[in-house]
This record gives structure tokens, sequence and C-alpha cells, in this order.
């Protein structure tokens, strides 16, 4: 978990920009205080966890190959995080015109609407339960 007893352990929850992103993100959970616990806090903040079964490229995870779909797969994950964070008011305007956001110049609207196509899809071919 990212958060813990007065503890933040940075991990990459959206991947995309990257850390000044997420950093933000953490910044921003953080400030909200006692609106939301640590185990709310971590709900949003998904993180695939690495596949040992999976040889590593030299490249690293950007190395091209995505590597199969599943619930746990990092692309999943970030639109699942996404939608939580859409969820929450103040987390919803926040993230509405974020510069490091890659989907900042959007309205919330328009990422609602597309995080609900992509959970759409997702269920409909079984990578994801409600």
């Amino acid at each position: 978990p990212v958060y813990g007893d007065s503890v933040l352990t940075i991990q990459d929850v959206y991947g995309t920009p990257g850390f000044c992103f997420v950093g933000s993100l953490f910044g921003r959970l953080e400030a909200m205080g006692d609106a939301l616990s640590d185990d709310e806090k971590n709900a949003m903040c998904l993180a695939p966890r690495a596949d040992p079964s999976q040889a590593v490229s030299p490249l690293g995870p950007s190395g091209g190959d995505i590597g199969a779909i599943s619930e746990d797969h990092g692309l999943v994950q970030r639109v699942r995080n996404l939608e939580k964070w859409l969820n929450v008011p103040e987390m919803k305007g926040w993230l509405e015109g974020h510069r490091l956001f890659n989907l900042g110049h959007l309205e919330a609207k328009q990422m609602v609407g597309l995080v609900e196509q992509i959970i759409e899809v997702l269920l409909e071919v079984g990578v994801v339960n409600v």
C-alpha cells in the first residue's frame, strides 16, 4: 500500500506521464486530510504487481510488449484508479486542467465518458468484473 502508519510508499499508480503527476496525486490525497482514510486512499492507488514468471525486457515495461491483459495489469489498474479519482468530486475538479495529467486537457465529463467506455470494453471481454 501507498499509505501506512505515518508513511508514504511511493509507487507508480498511473504510469503516464510518470512520477511528476503521481507525486502531485499523492500530495493532493494527503492534503485532503481526514476526508479520506488511509484505506480509502490506498483503494485509489492500485499499483501493478510484477509477474515473476514474465521475463523483464532490458528496456523495462516500456519495451513494447504490454503482455497479457488481466485485472492486475498496469493499464487496467490505472483506469480503475482514474475511475475512483473521478468519483471523488474534489479529485475530479483537481484533475480537470491539471498540467501534469495526460487527460487534464479534457473536461471532467469527457474523462468520465472515456473511463466508462474503457471499462465497458474490459467488462465485455471478461478482463474485469463489476
